[in-house]
């Protein structure tokens, strides 16, 4: 298929900030957020003819002083509802649970690189569906401090034919084999796995087959866009590295 060879060869390009192509119009709704340095994180949302409501909820620890354009949250999984209820649709975003044993740096990155956070273990980070001004994709950077440029990526673009899509890939062509990720394995699970794909890469295993691993190759999956997904990072049972991709 076309649309997943030419994601293939965004993939290839390691220093852009969002590895999916450009022509597809991201066309969803727009999530906006900033993190106060306060007692509360502030969200607001913006939805089609209506004025942006910010509503106050519970902010994590490492929410102090960091401020970000994107629709990002930090919780504790201990208190946030659970961002993958299978059999049910959700309001489309991505969770990224933090069970290593050392603090994960998260980058949200569109046309522009966006501002580092911090999530502590046992933290969530939360970011919404929301659109690269390019119209072009997002890239979230995952990584230790420390191991430079080092970063495993969840990528995704969002537009808006009929159905609304969600357009999403893992990318390890940006991590290094010696990262304490690759160590540590992660997850993917989402809110309506009957349609669409839940996988892991466990620990060690640098050369899953469920990431793109070099350019040109296939990794890139359909979903709805109002579904949501749940990451988790560390923590993960050994088990067999995937040998094959699976749509």
């Amino acid at each position: 298929m076309q649309f997943f060879h030419m994601l293939g060869l965004v993939a290839a390009l390691a220093t852009s900030v969002a590895g999916l192509p450009q022509d597809y119009k991201a066309g969803a709704s727009r999530y906006f957020a900033q993190l106060e340095a306060a007692t509360s994180t502030y969200v607001a949302v913006d939805t089609p003819g209506s004025t942006p409501a910010v509503t106050p909820v519970s902010p994590g620890p490492s929410a102090s002083g960091v401020a970000f354009s994107a629709s990002i949250v930090v919780s504790n999984p201990a208190t946030a509802t659970p961002s993958a209820v299978p059999g049910h649709r959700g309001s489309g975003k991505v969770t990224m649970e933090n069970r290593l044993n050392f603090p994960l740096r998260v980058e949200s990155a569109s046309n522009v690189p966006g501002d580092p956070l911090t999530v502590p273990h046992g933290q969530n980070f939360t970011e919404y569906w929301r659109t690269n001004p390019n119209g072009g994709g997002i890239s979230i950077k995952l990584s230790k401090e420390g191991e430079g440029k080092s970063v495993l990526q969840y990528e995704y673009t969002a537009h808006k034919p009929n159905p609304e899509d969600l357009y999403w890939d893992f990318s390890n062509i940006d991590l290094d084999e010696s990262s304490e990720l690759v160590a540590a394995g992660f997850r993917v699970t989402n809110s309506d796995p009957a349609n669409c794909r839940e996988f892991t890469c466990p620990p060690n295993c640098y050369t899953c087959a469920e990431s793109y691993l070099k350019p040109f190759q296939k990794r890139s999956r359909y979903c709805a866009i109002d579904v949501d997904f749940y990451v988790t990072l560390g923590g993960i049972q050994p088990g067999k590295c995937p040998t094959s991709f699976t749509l």
